[in-house]
């Protein structure tokens, strides 16, 4: 499918990695998405709660008490990945290539899952090497998470005060959301906006559940999401154009506006 909304296509489409081949193909995969503090620990969170599994996951860590939902050893992995191209989490390599060694680990991770479950797993580094992840999967399903960019970069800049230029984390920002708006137009997946009230993000979820046949247990505040997280006195003229556009982009996505809409 053309790429109708990458503001750089060969970009976007180098930073998805190469397809791997695999033997491997599970199903019943859904594929949590989105950039860094953007929400997607309290997305998957919030689906384990409802019933999708996760594995064996962090549960609790120093920078997020209730636990990123990451697979420590797939995080290890995709890191690996990128290190070994050049490349880190927050400047990914123009292109990526899997080594055996690599490859071995990838299919033993997606092995590791039953067939016979809806099963899940989320790492922001995903949206950088999907395609390898894709070929594994059979009928693999999304579900995607966005952030106002502002409060992703601060929260970056909270954890780690190092990454002091607010230019280069818009730029990491977008490198990740294109590619996740990219995936959204070829498959229309739901998208969670972060940027909710309580309520909302709990009918939200109980909205992706159903997507999904989980079963949402209450439509009571998800347990995983803080509202002292959100901030809503933003001013769109503090973001560069190109962020703007992309942010806006996002959200008629996660509003279930129409691709045509979208690309117009």
């Amino acid at each position: 499918m053309p790429d109708l909304l990458s503001a750089d296509p060969e970009m976007t489409e180098q930073a998805r990695g190469t397809s791997v081949p695999s033997t491997v193909r599970r199903e019943n995969a859904v594929l949590i998405l989105g950039m860094h503090r953007s929400g997607t620990s309290c997305l998957a969170g919030s689906l384990q709660q409802a019933g999708l599994f996760l594995g064996d996951v962090v549960t609790s860590s120093a920078h997020n008490q209730k636990g990123n939902r990451e697979n420590k050893t797939a995080m290890k992995l995709h890191e690996e990945v990128l290190i070994d191209n050049g490349g880190t989490w927050s400047e990914p390599p123009e292109t990526i290539d899997w080594n055996v060694d690599h490859i071995a680990q990838l299919d033993a991770i997606v092995a590791s899952y039953a067939q016979d479950r809806l099963w899940g797993i989320k790492d922001p580094r995903i949206l950088l090497l999907h395609d390898a992840w894709a070929a594994r999967l059979k009928n693999p399903r999304y579900v995607g998470s966005i952030r106002h960019p502002l409060e992703v970069v601060k929260s970056i800049q909270a954890r780690q005060p190092e990454f002091k230029d607010t230019a280069e984390l818009f730029a990491v920002w977008h490198t990740y959301n294109s590619l996740l708006l990219d995936l959204w137009a070829e498959h229309q997946f739901p998208i969670v906006n972060f940027n909710s009230s309580a309520a909302d993000y709990a009918q939200q979820i109980e909205t992706v559940s159903k997507h999904l046949g989980l079963v949402a247990t209450t439509t009571d505040p998800s347990p995983f999401f803080e509202s002292a997280l959100i901030h809503q006195d933003h001013d769109e003229r503090d973001l560069p154009i190109d962020i703007a556009d992309l942010y806006q982009r996002l959200l008629l996505a996660a509003r279930g506006t129409s691709l045509a809409s979208i690309s117009r």
